[in-house]
C-alpha cells in the first residue's frame, strides 16, 4: 500500500475530530449570538439615554414596564 494513502481508520478518526470541532464551533456560534442580542439591546438603550439628555423626552412618550 502507498504510505501517502490514509487508512479507513485514519480517516474516520480524523473525520470525528472534525466533527467534534464542528460542535464546539456550534456551540461558541450561539453563545455569540446570544451576546450580541444582548449588547444590541443596550446599544438601543444607551442611544434612547443619549436622545433623551440631548432633546429631552419626546411629548407623546409612554412609560413601558416590562416583566422581569
Amino acid at each position: 500500500m502507498d504510505s501517502s494513502i490514509p487508512s479507513w481508520s485514519e480517516l474516520y478518526e480524523q473525520n470525528d475530530k472534525l466533527e467534534s470541532m464542528i460542535h464546539i464551533y456550534q456551540e461558541e456560534i450561539e453563545t455569540l449570538e446570544e451576546e450580541n442580542a444582548e449588547l444590541k439591546s443596550q446599544i438601543e438603550f444607551l442611544q434612547f439615554q443619549l436622545e433623551v439628555k440631548t432633546m429631552g423626552l419626546p411629548d407623546d412618550f409612554i412609560w413601558e414596564v416590562k416583566d422581569q
